[in-house]
């Protein structure tokens, strides 16, 4: 290969790199991510198995949870929500309940690749995730294995 390519194509690697990075970067300390249409959240009720599951966002960024129906999830970090699901188990239904609420998969967020990558793309962030002490984090892995 003639230099010239070898660095275009550098260049491209490099500025796709830079691109994800931008649009995937995880949120610094004191921001927590913010839940939209079609996250996938996994909620667990403290001792209430049939509670305990993963619900998917509505397109309008609700949830159907049992017992207390539709509640709007979009919008809000997944600590407001497990704080807005206690007050409302525990308002008529459930004595001191204790809820946890954790993105399992970030389908709101898009990554966009552009300028000279060999494909540009754009493309959900999901089933790519790593653990972290925080919980888990979307990763810049699908966007720089596949945009070339």
């Amino acid at each position: 290969m003639p230099p010239t390519t070898l660095r275009i194509r550098l260049a491209s690697r490099l500025l796709c790199a830079l691109v994800v990075l931008c649009w995937a970067v995880s949120p610094t300390v004191g921001q927590e991510y913010t839940i939209g249409p079609h996250d996938v959240l996994g909620i667990t009720v403290w001792g209430q198995a049939d509670l305990s599951r993963d619900y998917g966002v509505d397109p309008d960024g609700f949830i159907p949870f049992p017992l207390i129906g539709r509640v709007k999830a979009a919008g809000s970090t997944p600590k407001e929500l497990a704080t807005q699901l206690t007050e409302m188990l525990g308002k008529d239904y459930l004595v001191n309940p204790q809820v946890i609420v954790a993105v399992k998969e970030y389908l709101s967020q898009k990554v966009q690749v552009l300028g000279a990558a060999e494909k540009p793309l754009v493309s959900k962030l999901a089933r790519r995730r790593k653990r972290s002490p925080m919980g888990y984090k979307p990763t810049c892995t699908l966007g720089l294995t596949t945009c070339g």
